[in-house]
């Protein structure tokens, strides 16, 4: 249990470190700095990155990459939240959490591959259901 608020502790940090860089990126005028599209374009190239590194007895340079990864992501989701294109990060991971959640909960509970992509069609329509009802469009 203390490895898991270890980690907890060290991905609050990194989200945090990722909220200031944003914050000073987005107040700052580098002729460099795009808004998302700067994230965006720096994720597509660590995955291929990655790609490279993804073989045996190399987990030091995989996991150099995957940390890259993951700081463009969280960067990607600090730019939109404060340009407004999502609500909050803290909504796209409480989604994530309840989408995956509940795909799990199902294919245990069934014991079925069929249960994961049925909960996934139902959360689907629910998502396009709120879609509308918050945006007034499909």
């Amino acid at each position: 249990m203390i490895y898991k608020k270890i980690m907890f502790d060290t991905f609050k940090k990194i989200f945090f470190l990722s909220q200031k860089r944003i914050e000073d990126l987005e107040n700052d005028d580098k002729w460099w700095y795009n808004g998302y599209e700067t994230f965006l374009k720096w994720m597509r190239e660590e995955i291929g990155e990655m790609e490279q590194e993804l073989k045996e007895n190399n987990s030091v340079h995989l996991e150099d990459e995957l940390g890259d990864i993951l700081w463009d992501y969280l960067s990607f989701i600090n730019v939109l939240e404060k340009r407004n294109y999502i609500s909050s990060a803290e909504k796209v991971f409480e989604r994530i959490h309840k989408k995956y959640g509940e795909r799990l909960k199902a294919v245990y509970g069934q014991n079925t591959e069929n249960a994961w992509y049925e909960i996934k069609k139902k959360q689907k329509e629910e998502l396009q259901q709120e879609h509308q009802e918050k945006h007034g469009e499909k």
